[in-house]
């Protein structure tokens, strides 16, 4: 039976309602990667990865049928920013990540005996119902966009993920943090990780002007960050150091200098995140239920939106505007998505990347956001005929894609013309471990998440906006609670 906590005053505003402690209910990290080298480490890293390949065996082959089979995996809108890029290549063409795509799938074929064909969805991808409807397996996997997945899962169209063969989410390809957060009542219908770079692409963290750092004497983040030190209060500081009235004109506006730049669209919900508090969590039965109000998070909020927006340090605008401010020098920081890395690309702008700060120096880890309008996780449709055969391609192309894609594409970002530090391919290993798509964003229910985001920008106090909205939010989770428990009944 699914748990859900009702948010009453005396439940949701208190320090920690009994057997929901914080602590026991949002689900553990994954530790910062450790960085290893030599021959050896490489050889372990690749151990831990290569798993199926190195078991894989022609007899296995046969009786899935894999030899000569032609995988079908359906992708968003051909060409759109958050379709998955990495899926298939018709050719080598001298671009890095293509001729990776190219190469591993020639290795795929060449190993376990299956090519990959994509095909590209109207929109994002919800053409899986319709298939569904009509009893048609046409596509073996997909990735839609992930808050479409979570509208088909509780239709039953998706299979879950735990009970296919030859998935392996302990393997270091999936991000385990992504797959803890979603796995609901021991379902998991989405995943996500090294099988596609979408998923780093979606990871929301700051970008920050190198050159502004040190004009400002300001502390190395790099080094504050590899000892735990990067947290709210040095990045208000940085902020507020270097937000300037260029003109004078006592008016701080676009044209002025600021501490931080970040998009409308998200607003103060990522450092929110980012301090390790979430809207909906799951606790030890991975059961959902509304974490937002705790003690904690109520701090949490409070220090995210006096610094966003009292402060005067912080400037929110259009989602593009922050990156062509942030490119010309308008800022020390940009918040924005991993994929603008790469629409940075004609900028002068010298820039190191970094995880979002932890709200202090007793926070564990550092924790990012995927937002789930962007990310597009891998789901297997509930026709497949063959989920055994699904489960293994998607286990081989996640192992592949996390030896032979995944570093070619920390090469386009760190060297491609972008960013030119070592230290950053560092602080990329720490983001790209611990990031997460919160389930109240993944489920939109009763669109909370930009209701926070408005609240915050607004001054209105969380308490105050959870009173008016706890019962209809509770409602919503027990009905996408209610349809998982009608599909567990029916299997």
């Amino acid at each position: 039976m699914f748990l859900a906590l009702t948010l009453s005053a005396s439940a949701v505003f208190s320090s920690c309602s009994e057997g929901n402690d914080p602590e026991e209910s949002v689900p553990e990290t994954v530790p910062a990667a450790v960085e290893e080298t030599g021959a050896a480490a490489e050889e372990t890293e690749a151990d831990r990865i290569d798993v199926l390949s190195k078991s894989f065996t022609r007899e296995l082959q046969s009786e899935l049928g894999l030899d000569g089979y032609e995988t079908n995996i359906l992708l968003r809108l051909e060409g759109y920013e958050w379709s998955n890029p990495d899926i298939v290549a018709e050719e080598t063409t001298g671009e890095r990540l293509n001729d990776a795509v190219f190469n591993r799938n020639e290795w795929l074929a060449d190993t376990y005996g299956f090519t990959i064909k994509a095909g590209y969805s109207s929109g994002d991808a919800t053409e899986l119902q319709t298939l569904a409807a009509a009893g048609d397996d046409a596509y073996d996997i997909a990735f839609p966009q992930a808050r479409a997945g979570a509208s088909m899962a509780q239709s039953g169209i998706l299979t879950d993920l735990s009970s296919v063969a030859y998935l392996d989410f302990g393997n270091p390809a999936w991000s385990r943090m992504f797959t803890d957060m979603l796995k609901i009542g021991g379902k998991l219908y989405y995943a996500a990780g090294d099988i596609s770079v979408n998923s780093y692409q979606a990871v929301i963290s700051l970008l920050f002007n190198k050159q502004m750092a040190v004009d400002y004497h300001l502390d190395d983040p790099y080094t504050l960050v590899r000892e735990g030190g990067w947290t709210m209060d040095r990045f208000d500081a940085m902020c507020s150091a270097t937000a300037e009235d260029l003109n004078g004109d006592g008016s701080m506006t676009a044209d002025d200098q600021w501490g931080l730049i970040l998009q409308t669209s998200k607003g103060g919900i990522v450092m929110y995140y980012g301090c390790g508090e979430h809207l909906a969590a799951l606790n030890e039965e991975e059961e959902p239920y509304w974490s937002v109000g705790r003690e904690r998070s109520v701090d949490v909020y409070n220090r995210v939106r006096t610094l966003l927006y009292e402060r005067g340090s912080c400037y929110e605008c259009a989602d593009y505007d922050t990156l062509s401010l942030f490119s010309e020098g308008h800022s020390l920081f940009l918040q924005a998505a991993l994929f603008h890395v790469d629409t940075l690309r004609q900028s002068e702008t010298d820039f190191g990347i970094l995880p979002m700060p932890k709200y202090d120096a007793d926070q564990e880890e550092y924790v990012q956001s995927a937002d789930g309008w962007c990310i597009s996780p891998l789901v297997i449709p509930s026709i497949v005929g063959n989920k055994d055969r699904a489960g293994l391609i998607a286990e081989a192309l996640a192992e592949a894609s996390s030896v032979k894609v995944k570093p070619e594409y920390y090469e386009i970002i760190l060297k491609g013309k972008l960013t030119r530090d070592e230290e950053s391919a560092e602080m990329l290993d720490i983001i790209y471990t611990n990031f997460v798509v919160d389930p109240a964003d993944l489920y939109q229910w009763g669109n909370f998440e930009n209701e926070m985001i408005a609240a915050m920008r607004g001054g209105k106090e969380l308490p105050s906006l959870l009173a008016s909205k706890s019962k209809g939010l509770t409602k919503l989770m027990e009905k996408t609670m209610d349809a998982f428990e009608k599909l567990s009944g029916n299997e």
